[in-house]
């Protein structure tokens, strides 16, 4: 049984039974679709704090 679920999902043959299903049920109204665009995922990376040129003090004045 395994075997024939892997070469079934290596063929394709799953893809197409669930595009089959999707149709038939968006033709009946079955489903509704919704699209949702969600941008609350923010990354920050961690930087070494700046160095400085030797010789050089922060913010030196003119």
């Amino acid at each position: 049984m395994w075997a024939r679920h892997r070469r079934w999902a290596a063929d394709g043959t799953w893809d197409r039974v669930l595009g089959v299903m999707l149709a038939r049920a968006d033709d009946g109204g079955l489903i509704g679709w919704r699209v949702v665009v969600d941008f609350t995922i923010t990354r920050a990376h961690q930087h070494p704090p700046p160095r400085e040129a030797p010789g050089r003090s922060p913010r030196a004045g003119p």
